[in-house]
């Protein structure tokens, strides 16, 4: 748990025979292209020039689509390119408008922020709305800019056109369709427009898109695989979806009226660096106490903020019930001892009498006190990173002061206690955390600051070993109790500091994990099969590969083998292809799949392939992280590959996020009268 040395897991380069491979976004098929490009001739020759129809067919696309139809039409060109007979068939302001529907698409960057790429797509399907609009208002049809302007357009882009035609228009696309045309264009339209996907069909990152949104509307109960495959799962996903929004008719193929009811129930947004959707819930970035409980164990004797927390709840409680009324001095002593055993006593029915201060004394005592000012919260919790369960130590106290919420995390640092790197850490932790404010919407004008303090106060809530890195050495890699002094990443601490605030990693974890962390369906990632002598490699062979790596002997030798099929031969990264493998792993090893938990390692028959990768490796290395690191996922946010801390991707790419604190503004609404909400100082 707590491992922070993440940054060099994600991307590797392409080594060896394995060809470099599309990226998820693709230009429209080469056949699309060639539709598209005959429209635009047709357009032109003759003996007049159907400007509407050009501008139908140029509007809305994409720089990967524009290159894919300007390639298809030099060759039937009349002479020699598309701009050159753009030039000779439009007059000087048609052809700035052509021009400038081109160059809406030269806006198509890579480097675009999530919400400028969704601010674009949204442009580009209001572009082809606005065509569809002209062809079908007033007195006639033009055919050919209607029938131009849905040419070539990938399902999801008809979705997006069609959402913006509802929109400008307030009426149905198919249905205008329908009104407007008849006969084979009528057909050719309906084509057009409702050329969806069904099982058999893929990889497309669209199907993909699919999945998440079959995923967020919770069509299935056992959540689907981003695999970018329209599979038997995602058609009985479908079928339950559409079984389930009347007057869809349940076939388990997608159609245009389908996709634009999930579209409507889990639309795309933008966070935390990519474009998504939801999850269907929000995220929680906490780990689960073992056992449920968060408050320590109190007795006589005991002392601390915890005993505070006791005492103020059983201050709160009637007089009728708990007869003895005591200080919040911190001390449990024989007065607080007997309020313990009356708050026992007067429940129904009655906790054991014996004035401890256990779980379910605790949990009596919370679902009934009134406000207070302090807490405490001491817990274990388990997660699974890298196919591996890790458990580690909460411990933390809050307070609420009239002028803020403090929330004091002390640390006891060990083997060189006095290194300068040791006060660096800890303003790194306080400047990274210190970010939020509370702010009560029911009294506009009323905030309270969310303040991490870093201590250094007794008893200790984490004990920390600073290793002296050698100079000229190499770090060793750093971890929540251990921290390498070569190790100068700005991100180790803060990171680190969210587990010793109860937070889990959010990288390199299962599909599942993943979306109940960060509240986001998985990313669809890399989507096309990396290809060796020209051809793809089906997932089944690679996954045959991995099983013969870590089952082979010795044993000590199964990480080095499986990082060379995973990460040297084949460069697996993250995403729809590695889930494909994934799942052919797993088809073919069902019955005998491996999960190690807390250090033991058994067969479970709910494991994914990384859990089986990692249990069959001995102990952990570098080489069982690269073996296992393309079948999970990463979180850019801090806790997880931490790329968001210092390579931000627009306003809205925040390295901590709301849910990360989430609990704290819980704790102030459970405290204090108000609605409050988390936001950014």
């Amino acid at each position: 748990m707590g491992n922070a040395a993440v940054a060099a897991l994600v991307g590797r380069p392409a080594t060896g025979p394995v060809q470099p491979r599309a990226v998820v976004q693709r230009a429209i098929s080469a056949g699309q292209a060639g539709d598209v490009a005959h429209r635009l001739l047709e357009a032109m020759e003759g003996w007049g020039t159907d400007e509407d129809a050009i501008f139908g067919a140029l509007s809305g696309r994409t720089r990967l689509d524009l290159s894919a139809i300007t390639e298809a039409y030099e060759p039937i060109s009349m002479n020699g390119s598309l701009d050159a007979d753009l030039r000779d068939e439009l007059t000087d302001g048609e052809y700035a408008r052509a021009q400038t529907l081109l160059a809406t698409a030269e806006a198509d960057q890579p480097d675009l922020t999530p919400e400028e790429a969704l601010a674009q797509r949204a442009g580009r399907a209001e572009d082809v709305a606005a065509q569809l609009d002209e062809a079908m208002s007033g007195w006639g049809t033009d055919e050919q800019q209607l029938l131009n302007a849905l040419a070539g357009r990938t399902p999801f882009q008809v979705v997006a056109i069609a959402r913006a035609y509802k929109d400008r228009t307030g009426r149905d696309l198919l249905g205008d369709l329908r009104d407007e045309l008849s006969g084979d264009q009528l057909d050719q339209a309906l084509g057009l427009a409702t050329a969806m996907y069904r099982q058999g069909d893929g990889p497309e990152a669209e199907i993909g898109r699919l999945q998440q949104a079959l995923n967020a509307t919770h069509a299935t109960t056992t959540q689907l695989r981003i695999t970018g495959m329209f599979d038997a799962p995602t058609t009985a996903a479908l079928t339950a979806f559409q079984a389930a929004h009347a007057p869809l008719d349940a076939t388990g193929v997608l159609t245009l009226e389908t996709w634009l009811a999930l579209d409507a129930a889990a639309p795309m947004i933008a966070r935390g660096g990519r474009v998504t959707i939801t999850g269907g819930a929000e995220g929680d970035g906490r780990g689960v106490p073992v056992g449920g409980a968060i408050h320590p164990t109190l007795r006589r004797g005991s002392t601390g903020p915890a005993v505070e927390e006791l005492q103020q709840k059983l201050a709160t409680i009637p007089a009728e019930q708990v007869p003895t009324r005591v200080g919040a001095d911190g001390d449990f002593g024989r007065n607080t001892r007997s309020a313990v055993r009356e708050f026992q006593g007067s429940r129904t029915p009655p906790l054991p009498v014996n004035g401890v201060a256990d779980k379910d004394t605790w949990a009596a005592l919370d679902a009934v006190a009134g406000p207070v000012t302090v807490g405490r919260e001491e817990f274990t919790s388990f997660e699974r990173v890298e196919g591996t369960e890790y458990g580690g130590p909460t411990k933390f106290t809050w307070r609420l002061h009239p002028d803020r919420m403090e929330v004091t995390v002390n640390i006891r640092w060990t083997g060189a206690p006095a290194h300068p790197m040791v006060a660096t850490w800890m303003q790194q932790m306080a400047s990274a955390w210190n970010v939020f404010k509370m702010v009560d919407d029911d009294h506009p004008g009323t905030e309270l600051p969310l303040q991490f303090v870093v201590g250094s106060g007794s008893p200790a809530d984490a004990t920390i070993q600073v290793t002296v890195t050698p100079p000229g050495g190499t770090p060793g890699r750093s971890n929540a109790g251990n921290y390498h002094t070569g190790d100068t990443r700005t991100s180790l601490a803060p990171h680190e500091f969210g587990h010793l605030i109860g937070l889990q990693d959010e990288y390199n974890t299962g599909p599942e994990q993943y979306t109940i962390i960060t509240g986001d369906q998985p990313p669809i990632g890399t989507l096309d099969a990396p290809v060796v002598g020209g051809s793809p490699v089906p997932p089944e062979t690679i996954a045959a590969e991995i099983r013969t790596a870590v089952t082979s002997s010795p044993a000590g030798q199964r990480g080095a083998k499986a990082q060379q099929v995973v990460a040297t031969k084949y460069s697996l990264e993250q995403g729809a292809f590695a889930q494909r493998v994934g799942v052919a792993y797993e088809q073919a090893n069902a019955g005998n799949m491996m999960r190690e938990t807390n250090g033991v390692v058994a067969v479970d028959a709910a494991a994914h392939i990384e859990d089986d990768i990692a249990a069959r490796i001995p102990g952990t290395s570098a080489q069982e992280t690269d073996a296992t690191t393309p079948f999970g996922y990463d979180n850019r946010s801090l806790m997880g590959s931490m790329d968001s801390f210092d390579t931000q991707i627009g306003e809205h790419d925040h390295p901590i996020n709301e849910r990360h604190v989430r609990h704290f503004a819980q704790l102030l609404g459970r405290n204090r009268p108000g609605n409050w909400r988390i936001a950014p100082r």
